[in-house]
């Protein structure tokens, strides 16, 4: 397939702290969705360090498997979400174990201003995260075309609970785009630190980790 996700849309999007599922996907009339653009390569970016000062060029969206690590570790770090001591050649792995990563890049020069990422079984739920645009790039509507992207490519492969996780304050973004807040529910995060559990119960966690380690296979 080679046509290309594009979309007029208007506000970018961080990733937070309130849990949202979308109740229902509305195809090409909701989004301007026409067709995907399922690219995969890798792409050089010469300019790691971002921003692009180009602000009119056209903006496109790709669904890649590869792209220039050292881009996509400064767009995490746009994020807020990187820290120093990790190995961006890790990226590599984290692009291609995604169900899609998304890139927002200049239609010709392919820049890259933004990114997203969906994790899924690729059957029944999928989940959107680390979705950012690069400050020079905010409030032109690329968070939305990479968010209406990811939504599209889940909807083409029959996945319609869409779920993600955002911050106060962007209630407004969310619902423009379909999502709404699941009442009653509390998102949550495994912390080992604060386990509360028996010590027979820590050391057995303990012990399923270091299995589960051992067993791991070499990629």
């Amino acid at each position: 397939m080679t046509n290309k996700f594009q979309h007029a849309i208007r506000k970018p999007h961080i990733r937070g702290f309130i849990y949202f599922e979308l109740l229902s996907v509305v195809s090409d009339l909701r989004f301007g969705v026409s067709s995907i653009d399922l690219l995969s390569g890798t792409y050089f970016n010469p300019i790691v360090g971002i921003p692009y000062t180009d602000m009119e060029e056209e903006i496109s969206v790709s669904i890649v498997t590869h792209w220039d690590t050292r881009v996509v570790a400064a767009l995490y770090r746009a994020g807020g979400w990187w820290k120093e001591e990790w190995d961006p050649a890790d990226l590599t792995s984290l692009m291609r174990s995604s169900f899609a990563f998304a890139i927002a890049h200049t239609t010709h020069s392919r820049q890259a201003v933004g990114m997203g990422r969906v994790i899924s079984d690729g059957v029944s739920d999928a989940y959107i995260q680390d979705l950012v645009v690069i400050p020079g790039w905010r409030g032109k509507g690329v968070g939305k075309q990479i968010l209406s992207s990811l939504i599209a490519y889940c909807h083409v492969h029959r996945i319609t609970w869409i779920g993600l996780i955002a911050e106060p304050g962007t209630m407004e973004f969310y619902t423009s785009m379909g999502f709404s807040p699941l009442k009653g529910y509390i998102p949550m995060k495994f912390n080992y630190n604060t386990l509360n559990q028996t010590p027979s119960d820590t050391e057995h966690i303990t012990s399923r980790v270091a299995n589960h380690q051992e067993k791991r296979p070499e990629c």
